[in-house]
């Protein structure tokens, strides 16, 4: 992670349409998530379905998505990542999840 005195570590996944991936990942990466000495934006990708069943008046779906995690180096970081990924993403509500991680 980037040299800080923070040292807990957080884990950012998301999934996002295809159509906007490119978008959404660089506004997480410009909030400072997925940076490591040496390198930044830092991420692992996984291309696959979204599946959305009917429930009452809705209509199935099926949308091509990434699913995107990148670590961010401290709480701060993590929750500006979530704000930026929030801001720049297609969707009202985003799937998502944050993980503390421990270096063992």
């Amino acid at each position: 992670m980037t040299s800080t005195t923070e040292s807990t570590i957080y884990k950012l996944i998301f999934s996002v349409p295809v159509s906007h991936f490119a978008a959404v990942k660089a506004a997480v990466h410009t909030s400072g998530a997925g940076n490591f000495p040496g390198y930044t934006g830092v991420s692992f990708q996984t291309q696959g379905m979204s599946v959305f069943l009917p429930s009452g008046a809705t209509e199935p779906n099926e949308m091509a998505e990434t699913k995107v995690e990148v670590f961010c180096s401290g709480r701060v970081q993590a929750v500006a990542a979530v704000g930026a990924m929030k801001k720049s993403h297609p969707y009202k509500a985003v799937s998502y999840a944050v993980f503390k991680a421990e270096n063992i």
